[in-house]
């Protein structure tokens, strides 16, 4: 469960920086 809810937030920050650039 803390797994996936890392990898979760990981895919976030991930779609927040493509965002930016």
């Amino acid at each position: 469960m803390f797994h996936s809810q890392s990898t979760f937030e990981n895919k976030t920050v991930k779609w927040k920086q493509s965002d930016l650039f």
